[in-house]
Order: C-alpha cells, then structure tokens, then sequence
C-alpha cells in the first residue's frame, strides 16, 4: 500500500493504521500495531487492533433490527457476542463492516460504534440504487453517525449498471472530500471491475481506495 494510503487511514482508529481483513467475530483478523503519530513519529502504547469484521441482530433484537430480506444469519454475529471475543482475545478496538444481512440499514453497527465510540470505528455500505438516495445517506453515515469509511460492493448495483455511473461517481468523489477511504469487495474477482475502478481513481484522484480481501484473486489466475 502507497504511503499516502497509509497516513489517510491513520485517521481511521485514533492513529491506527488499518487494513482489510477477515470478517465475522469468530474469525478475528488481529494485527498488532505500534501507533506511530504522523506528525512526531514517537511512538506510544501497543494496541491490537481487529481490522475488519461484522456484527448482526441476535435473532432476539431481530424485531428491533431487521434483516434484509432472504438474509437471514446462519451464525451468530451480535454485538455480545463480539464483546466476549474481544475480551477472551486481549482486542483493544475494532473497525466494523456493515454486514449483508442487514444490506442497507445501518441502526445496528451504529447503535453498537454510538454505545462504544472508543472500541470500534465504521465502515458504511454504500447504497446504489436507482432512486439515488444513497449519496444522501452515506452524508448523514459519515457526517452524522462517524462512520470513516465505506464499501463499494459491484453485486449491489441495479442490473446493467457499473460502479461508475451517477450515484457511484457522486458517491466516490464526495468519500474523497470527506477523506473517507472507498473499499471495494470484488467476490468474483477484481479483473473483472478493474476499468471501473480505475475509471473512478483517475476521475477522482483524492480518494483514498482499499482493495477488500485482496481482491479474491484466486491461485494460478
């Protein structure tokens, strides 16, 4: 990763340089990092840092916090249960993922960053549909509910649309006027949106871009 990528997302977790990881809470994807300021380069107290997993409604707060429709969880994700995991493991602080199984909502991981603002930071999913509300909500994400971060995943587009359309474009170029770095989840491989993306980078230079899960490039290709 360039080293300008690197000093953008030291604002992510108080001075934490985060990467993309694993996923669900029993699956701990745990970097141990020395926070090193930007500005004085000292370096202060160790801290382990999760850099990328999800959380869900038990199917008890399921009445309070809906899932998507057809996305029901198979395991559970909810935010006691991550509580515990943190604890058993020594984790200091985490960098949530809005989940699939909640797709757009975003009152779960917001009522869990707004109830631990000093344990866990977010990264919002960016909505792409046709009506083009989603340029509105990713403000309020961000500006609103401090989300730093959020995730660009090429599935969720209407059909026969590209992440450059309108609402992609908009979306992009206000992440990087917002210093928030844009995500990309290719889950059927980065070849196959990489004129997108680099499309969105040459458009929008000042966006800071992360390639989720190493762009689920798969041995030999």
């Amino acid at each position: 990763m360039a080293a300008a990528s690197l000093v953008s997302l030291w604002v992510l977790f108080s001075g934490v340089a985060l990467f993309p990881g694993s996923c669900s809470p029993q699956h701990h994807n745990i970097l141990k990092l020395k926070m090193i300021s930007p500005f004085t380069h000292n370096l202060s107290t160790s801290k382990i840092i999760d850099s990328h997993l999800h959380i869900w409604a038990s199917p008890q707060e399921a009445s309070e916090f809906p899932y998507a429709p057809g996305q029901e969880p198979p395991v559970p994700g909810n935010l006691h249960f991550l509580l515990q995991n943190m604890e058993e493991a020594g984790v200091d602080g985490v960098l949530i993922v809005q989940p699939i199984f909640h797709k757009f909502d975003h009152s779960y991981v917001t009522s869990a960053l707004k109830k631990y603002p000093t344990k866990f930071v977010g990264c919002c999913l960016a909505n792409p549909t046709d009506d083009g509300s989603g340029l509105k909500q990713f403000e309020d994400l961000v500006l609103k509910d401090g989300y730093r971060a959020v995730r660009f995943n090429p599935e969720l587009w209407p059909a026969g649309e590209k992440m450059t359309n309108k609402v992609g474009k908009a979306i992009f170029q206000r992440a990087g006027e917002l210093n928030v770095p844009v995500g990309f989840l290719c889950m059927k491989g980065i070849g196959l949106y990489m004129s997108e993306i680099e499309q969105l980078c040459t458009e929008f230079p000042s966006t800071v871009v992360l390639i989720d899960h190493l762009g689920f490039i798969k041995p030999p290709l």
